[in-house]
């Protein structure tokens, strides 16, 4: 079962990644437009939506952290 899994990384491609962190929040439009490598974090504690969004970064972002 999907709620039995502590954490999860998903990958993928505008729209389609933008659609899934729609859903994953619970809303009917997306709420971003990630660019290449950037990166969401979504609190699903009961493994289904609606979610919380606990961060959104952009690829400059990641690369600051990073160094």
């Amino acid at each position: 079962r999907i709620s039995d899994i502590p954490c999860a990384l998903v990958a993928g491609h505008s729209p389609h990644l933008d659609l899934l962190i729609a859903h994953a929040l619970g809303v009917s439009r997306p709420i971003c437009e990630l660019k290449k490598a950037g990166a969401a974090c979504i609190d699903l504690p009961r493994g289904q939506p609606p979610g919380t969004l606990l961060w959104l970064m952009e690829p400059g972002h990641l690369r600051e952290i990073a160094e």
